[in-house]
């Protein structure tokens, strides 16, 4: 900047400060309070800085970036300019004043302004400041960087660079797509900027402003130019057994060189001992290796390796992780807020198909013999195990809403079929009510409640309410069998455990995984109009059971106490009087004594019966 424009801003400054103070970008940005919030939030500031992007660039249409000409961490800022100010004229490269109130917008710091006279251009055409070049860890908050998560907020909305890295997801969420520098993984905003189309395995450099968006930080690219392709490289690398795994290559790959085992070397002390490029895809090549250690984290060295064309990759690597990871490790491995420290991870996995895609866009896999931790939810558009088939897939793990899924699936077998299920984990209802951690060994998991009562049957529509007394539990997927749940059911159930919605909650698969155990309406009988009611059910007062029946008929009504495991504990019956009948039953008199606890009223009356839920209090 010249002399005579270093005076002007200068006495801009002077002119605009008013009763506010000039804070510098950087200050705004690292003066932050233990929520990571700016503490010059809701602060009328003025600040200055070269704007990195035109008005309306990236983000919003609303919005404009701005960033101190020495460049670095924390030295960039994000501009809002509300639709009632109107439309200001802002191009890359001007040197900018700015007033306005300090904001936190879904966790990016902003500025405010009110009127368009508070942008002052004080002078175009500047040289951008310098990229900040960062691996990829520093932008990646999950469990898979090698970075502190805090580096990231340090290049909020700088104008950065990500050198040499691979594309290992081009499906992302919200549309975006992913890169990695073997440091971490971050998100490239798919905003309509550019041209580029990534494909799985490229090698490009992005340059772009770094922007949270839906809770992660993610590169928002300006124009083609900050998409860079590199050059002729292997794409991935991912085990299909303990002793063999596929890399795949960004071109067709010469049958003589890559077919060579001499050109791929194995970290770990696992060798290479065969490799053969796949007839029917000249980009991928089996390799033969000796016994990978499942779950470990390996690197494929790749040398003098040419394409069809006679071009050398010349020296090239890849990580992966070796051999097929048991389901339970992925699971059990869970960081302190509970998802599991394997997100983001590339990992093979095999098991059973427990639950098939046929209402629903996954399905679940679980080891055999099944357990705790030993089931997952494999989130898959392309594939359709059934129930019984031996799978092997590689994907990639993540959380969606914390459930723990593999999503991306690049490799899928069908090993063999028929194969018996892993026995359900009998479970009490109260272990899924706990919420997490105690449900979350089932996550993903068969298991069975052997004897439940319906206490509510239908709260949300799609679930039902289950208690074996230690705790409600739901009951979901409704639409996959016939059963229709009343109050006072006593069933068995089977299923999968899924987390939605905040819940942990059984999903029965089919008419099989209900049983009902007895229910108060005989078989071909309606609901709509019982023979024997339960009316003025006051509950225990002063030790005594008390309520009254209604029917329609003089048959005896008989009476059966159960406790919590489902023994019966008491049993009385009644002929009552004109249809009327009300009871006051002492539990602890002389011809039956209760201890504290939980248990089961059931009124029987022919084949209609009924069943109530009640405490025995100390």
């Amino acid at each position: 900047m010249k002399h005579g424009v270093k005076v002007f801003v200068l006495l801009v400054l002077s002119g605009v400060l008013g009763a506010q103070q000039f804070v510098p970008i950087h200050e705004i940005q690292m003066d932050r309070d233990s929520l990571n919030n700016s503490n010059y939030m809701g602060q009328t500031v003025t600040t200055t800085g070269i704007a990195t992007t035109d008005f309306g660039m990236v983000a919003s249409s609303r919005v404009f970036f701005l960033q101190e000409a020495s460049g670095g961490p924390w030295s960039g800022i994000m501009v809002y300019v509300p639709s009632s100010v109107g439309n200001p004229t802002i191009n890359i490269g001007d040197s900018i004043v700015v007033t306005g109130v300090v904001n936190e917008y879904y966790a990016n710091t902003e500025i405010q302004v009110n009127s368009l006279s508070d942008l002052i251009v004080v002078s175009s055409g500047h040289p951008l400041p310098p990229l900040a070049t960062v691996p990829c860890g520093y932008l990646d908050t999950t469990a898979t960087s090698m970075y502190d998560p805090d580096s990231a907020e340090a290049y909020e909305h700088v104008l950065i660079q990500v050198q040499n890295a691979y594309v290992t997801n081009t499906s992302g969420p919200n549309g975006d797509w992913e890169i990695t520098d073997g440091t971490g993984y971050v998100l490239v905003r798919n905003n309509g900027n550019y041209t580029y189309n990534p494909n799985l395995g490229d090698l490009v450099t992005v340059s772009g402003i770094v922007h949270t968006y839906y809770g992660l930080y993610r590169i928002q690219p300006r124009f083609d130019e900050d998409i860079i392709p590199q050059v002729f490289h292997v794409s991935m690398a991912y085990a299909t057994s303990n002793t063999s795994l596929d890399v795949i290559f960004t071109r067709a790959i010469d049958a003589t060189t890559g077919g060579d085992p001499a050109n791929y070397q194995l970290t770990g002390g696992v060798n290479v001992t065969g490799a053969q490029v796949d007839p029917t895809d000249p980009t991928l090549v089996h390799l033969q290796t000796t016994t990978q250690t499942p779950g470990t984290q390996y690197t494929l060295y790749i040398t003098n390796v040419q394409d069809t064309l006679g071009n050398s990759i010349g020296s090239d690597s890849t990580t992966f992780w070796g051999g097929i990871t048991p389901i339970s490790m992925i699971q059990s491995d869970t960081t302190d807020s509970g998802q599991s420290a394997w997100v983001g991870r590339r990992v093979s996995v095999s098991g059973i198909c427990i639950v098939d895609s046929t209402s629903s866009n996954w399905y679940y896999l679980e080891e055999y013999p099944g357990g705790e931790w030993k089931g997952i939810q494999i989130y898959d558009l392309d594939h359709e195990p059934v129930r019984g088939d031996s799978v092997l897939l590689v994907g990639t793990v993540q959380e969606y809403f914390y459930m723990t899924e593999i999503l991306n699936v690049l490799y899928f077998e069908v090993l063999s079929s028929n194969h018996p299920e892993p026995d359900p984990v009998v479970i009490q209802t109260g272990d899924l009510s706990a919420g997490y951690p105690t449900a979350e060994p089932y996550e993903g998991i068969l298991v069975s409640v052997p004897r439940a009562a319906v206490v509510n049957s239908n709260p949300g529509g799609s679930y039902f309410e289950i208690d074996d007394g230690s705790g409600i539990a739901r009951v979901a997927n409704r639409s996959a069998y016939t059963y229709e749940p009343t109050d006072g059911d006593t069933i068995g159930v089977v299923g999968v455990v899924r987390f939605t919605m905040g819940n942990y909650q059984i999903e029965p698969r089919d008419d099989n995984d209900i049983t009902i155990i007895f229910t108060d309406v005989a078989e071909g009988q309606h609901r709509t109009t019982p023979q024997l009611r339960l009316i003025d059910f006051r509950g225990i007062y002063r030790n005594t059971l008390r309520f009254g029946v209604q029917t329609t008929i003089a048959n005896p009504v008989h009476l059966s106490l159960y406790d919590a495991t489902g023994r019966q504990v008491f049993t009385k019956h009644w002929r009552p009087e004109d249809g009327q009948l009300q009871v006051a039953l002492s539990l602890r008199g002389p011809h039956i004594q209760l201890a504290p606890g939980v248990y089961f009223l059931k009124l029987q009356q022919g084949d209609q019966k009924i069943l109530r839920r009640f405490v025995l209090l100390q």
